[in-house]
């Protein structure tokens, strides 16, 4: 989507909202664990699990961060009031890596995976990619494990 194209969605979405926001981060905790907000050069980080930049959020966090602004600065900072940046990884290798961590070498999640498509519960039954795709699909997003 470019510029024009952004530009229209968010007025018809309406302006962003400190409600909007809550709605995803009920908490504090939630929002500083997901941004760095560095106001003093209108840069907002917003952190992508297993992409690989750690680093940059450990150099970001010795900064000013989410708490000190309060969240409506960060509301502001979010409706285009700053540089907003993140990194991320090729869907299909992240994806991939998370099945192999959490389904073939982990059995931890196995039963709720099974229980998100209906299947017996039993860890040490396998499951498949494919379905590990599908229980992926059927998840609530905002709800998903983060990694």
């Amino acid at each position: 989507m470019d510029a024009t194209g952004r530009a229209q969605a968010q007025e018809q979405a309406g302006p962003l909202t400190v409600q909007d926001v809550r709605r995803y981060f009920p908490t504090e905790f939630g929002l500083t664990r997901t941004m760095v907000a560095v106001p003093g050069h209108n840069v907002l980080y917003v952190k992508n699990p297993k992409a690989g930049c750690s680093t940059i959020a450990l150099w970001l966090d010795r900064l000013p961060g989410v708490r000190e602004l309060g969240v409506e600065r960060v509301v502001q900072m979010l409706a285009g009031d700053a540089f907003r940046f993140t990194f991320v990884r090729n869907p299909l290798t992240r994806v991939e890596s998370a099945w192999r961590d959490k389904v073939v070498r982990g059995k931890k999640v196995r039963p709720k995976l099974q229980r998100t498509l209906g299947l017996p519960l039993d860890p040490e039954s396998p499951l498949t990619f494919d379905q590990f795709l599908a229980a992926i699909e059927l998840q609530d997003p905002v709800g998903q494990n983060r990694h």
